[in-house]
């Protein structure tokens, strides 16, 4: 093991003193207490758009999301659209926090599983919401009960005093995010072919974006709009399709 020189973007931004980094011989990051979240952060220089897409998602879920909101027709409509867009802000305002700025690693580190945290809440507050407005009776429940406990059980293992090795949290969200399917007769009845295009098309989109980080691939130009740049970008459609299914098909 040898210490890694800081990635001048981080010395230059007056950080340097916060990172105490080790590399091994391939080149990835070790350094005792830093999960691979935060190592693989720090061991790359921070492209110049890094965050931007989506602090402006954030800003922009807000009105969309309480223009969701008061579009409902009734009790359920209005709480599943409070549900679902509550939860894409959250998952939109995290990710912004969690690149705004350089942290020190404890802040990092924190941000970091408050950002994880927040796909979880993203993840089950769709499927919820979907469950509540497509489906009926033990569908329903199970649809929406379910992928709360799956969620829930990812968002303590999140903050759990241990650090799971990279691509495990990936797994976990993809768990997540596909236990809908196991309802897919159901929901290909409630929601109909069309919504259950968009329903899917959206899984595709954030799991396209896993691979993609997982892969570290494309990186089309690091020092400006790398590889995390293109997964926020497929974050991003997959909320745009979710909406749409949530707001012009199962609420119109």
């Amino acid at each position: 093991m040898t210490e890694l020189v800081l990635c001048p973007w981080y010395i230059s931004h007056g950080r340097g003193a916060y990172y105490a980094r080790a590399v091994s011989a391939d080149g990835q990051v070790s350094a005792p207490g830093l999960s691979p979240s935060v190592a693989r952060l720090l061991s790359r220089p921070r492209p110049r758009l890094r965050g931007v897409s989506h602090r402006i998602a954030f800003v922009l879920s807000l009105p969309v999301g309480v223009a969701l909101v008061l579009s409902g027709d009734d009790r359920r409509e209005r709480l599943s659209a409070v549900v679902f867009a509550a939860a894409l802000s959250f998952m939109f305002g995290a990710s912004a926090l969690v690149h705004l700025r350089p942290w020190t690693t404890a802040q990092y580190h924190r941000l970091i599983q408050l950002d994880m945290t927040a796909i979880f809440c993203c993840v089950a507050g769709t499927a919820s919401a979907v469950a509540w407005l497509a489906l009926h009776g033990a569908g329903r429940w199970g649809l929406a009960v379910g992928v709360w406990v799956i969620a829930a059980a990812g968002i303590v293992f999140v903050w759990m005093p241990i650090h799971p090795r990279a691509g495990v949290m990936n797994g976990f969200y993809l768990v997540a995010g596909w236990y809908p399917m196991l309802f897919c007769v159901a929901l290909w009845r409630g929601l109909g072919p069309g919504g259950f295009a968009l329903l899917v098309a959206g899984g595709l989109c954030y799991t396209i974006g896993a691979v993609v980080v997982g892969a570290q691939r494309p990186d089309p130009w690091p020092t400006v709009f790398g590889y995390h740049e293109v997964f926020h970008l497929f974050v991003i459609a997959a909320a745009v399709v979710h909406y749409s299914l949530v707001g012009f098909d199962l609420m119109n």
